[in-house]
């Protein structure tokens, strides 16, 4: 029996599904950052623990309010 691959959103002037890629960004990959954020209060050492890279991470933080207050949570915390 075959899996289905796992599709993604692709956001431009015609929004489609797409298979999955494994640099796209997931809720693993999320909590896996804001994990590493909350224990270090460190982005540089957050996105290399949770393999995003930098300017992605900023980039959520400005487009997507969940992660953003995922990131204050995290900041607080720490």
């Amino acid at each position: 029996m075959a899996r289905k691959p796992k599709l993604t959103l692709v956001g431009t002037t015609k929004p489609k599904l797409r298979k999955m890629a494994k640099r796209d960004w997931s809720k693993d990959k999320a909590s896996a950052f804001l994990t590493a954020l909350a224990e270090t209060c460190n982005v540089s050492h957050a996105c290399r623990a949770s393999g995003v890279p930098m300017t992605v991470a900023y980039r959520r933080r400005k487009t997507d309010a969940a992660f953003r207050a995922g990131w204050l949570e995290a900041i607080a915390s720490a």
